[in-house]
């Protein structure tokens, strides 16, 4: 076994390259605050087993997870109900929350990738009055579509939500069944009842796939058809990556011995730090994924989300000279040369540097400068590098989180796949609501 201090993923001619440099991580470049490599060694080695153990389960069909990646029986009618969606209606709004609407936001970055600017999928995924209210008062009701996502079909907050749009369907006396969608699990269930009275198109959550880990399904896969992905890409250079890092010291088997390595150090939390706008929503859903797999029976640590070149100006002075207490996880993509030019036209000599630059040339800039800080002031980090965004970029970092969690799952010792504490407060919720019934 060896931790070479950068791994990368090369898979044919046209392929982007995937890149992580560990180097930064450890004692011998950074002091005190980085580990020590025969620790990391020795836990490279306990991961190493532990991805043996989830490729005996994938090759046994035993890996709902990474097996539904294999597969593509399902592309054809998520595509066709997408396709369906989106040659009826100007616009599909998601219902939900949690990983129901975390995982296809996730997806149509890809297409969609700032607010306001030519939008066609649009997420509700909280119960805020206002938020709501606002929402459907500027909605034209007779063009949209609506997707209610929820594997156990009893989310308090969506199916509050979804009685809401209701509503404002049946004010305006539109044919409610045509407009909704429904994703839950196949058996009796609030949300499927519903379905069932008002017509609406019911579809089967993949029964043995948890919400946070249901990327590759139809909870992410149908929005992201609306918004004009190409999904077949999607789950073709997802498989590839399932293909590629379920080899011994892969990028995620590495990156989960280095998670594990700083909690057993005493690390509070883990920092990620996209400087690319499309991954804004990969690193909320990767706060949930860490969140809710790990932080159990006293374990686990606190995931960060920062974005560059924004949390430059917010979290990076807390980061260099506060509390030594968290490991960094920089991503970042190619920029140089990209993007509008700048004409410098009303710049003065002290600005003048930017003359003649394209925007994606400040952005490389930055980015380099904050791995060059960072490094420099002995912070643990990890720099994950690619050279474009496009669909085997996205699928390759989601599965590569989705593993390096559940291994680290598996190192604490932990179920990857339940949220026992959770469950607390939904129940509590019911019970306040149910108490205070007119």
């Amino acid at each position: 076994m060896s931790s070479d201090k950068v791994v990368k993923l090369k898979k044919h001619e046209d392929s982007m390259a995937y890149e992580q440099n560990i180097d930064n991580c450890f004692e011998d470049k950074i002091g005190n605050n980085g580990l020590s490599r025969d620790e990391f060694e020795k836990n490279l080695v306990k991961a190493s087993d532990i991805l043996d153990k989830l490729r005996r389960e994938k090759d046994e069909g035993n890996s709902p997870i990474f097996n539904h990646i294999e597969q593509a029986d399902d592309i054809e009618n998520i595509i066709r109900i997408g396709s369906q969606i989106r040659d009826s209606f100007d616009e599909l709004v998601v219902l939900g929350t949690g990983g129901s609407t975390l995982n296809p936001q996730s997806m149509v970055c890809l297409a969609q990738p700032h607010d306001g600017i030519d939008k066609r999928v649009y997420f509700i995924d909280s119960v805020d009055p206002y938020t709501i209210e606002s929402f459907i008062a500027q909605l034209d009701l007779e063009g949209t579509a609506f997707l209610v996502t929820s594997k156990s079909g009893s989310t308090v907050e969506t199916l509050a939500q979804f009685m809401c749009f209701l509503d404002a369907l049946e004010k305006e006396h539109l044919d409610i069944g045509k407009h909704i969608y429904i994703i839950s699990d196949p058996v009796d269930n609030p949300l499927r009842d519903i379905g069932k009275q008002i017509g609406a198109t019911v579809i089967d959550h993949e029964k043995n796939i948890g919400g946070r880990f249901s990327t590759f399904t139809n909870v992410g896969l149908i929005p992201a058809v609306v918004a004009g992905v190409d999904i077949r890409k999607i789950r073709k250079f997802a498989k590839a990556a399932v293909e590629a890092f379920f080899k011994s010291n892969s990028i995620p088997v590495q990156g989960a011995a280095l998670q594990y390595s700083f909690m057993q150090k005493g690390t509070a939390a883990t920092v990620i730090m996209p400087y690319v706008d499309r991954l804004s929503a990969v690193a909320t859903w990767y706060r949930q994924i860490w969140a809710e797999s790990l932080g159990k029976q006293g374990k686990g640590n606190t995931p960060i989300k920062a974005i560059g070149a924004l949390d430059q100006h917010s979290q990076l002075q807390l980061y260099l000279d506060g509390p030594k207490d968290k490991l960094f996880n920089l991503i970042t993509c190619d920029t140089e040369k990209k993007g509008l030019k700048i004409s410098g036209n009303y710049l003065n000599n002290d600005t003048r540097y930017l003359k003649g630059k394209n925007i994606g040339d400040v952005n490389a800039a930055l980015q380099k400068a904050t791995a060059e800080t960072l490094a420099r002031n002995n912070c643990p980090l990890r720099h994950i590098k690619f050279g474009n965004m496009n669909e085997e970029t996205l699928s390759t970092i989601m599965v590569h989180f989705m593993l390096e969690t559940i291994i680290t799952a598996h190192l604490l010792e932990l179920n990857p796949f339940d949220q026992p504490a959770v469950e607390e407060g939904k129940v509590f919720a019911r019970q306040i609501l149910n108490d205070s019934r007119a």
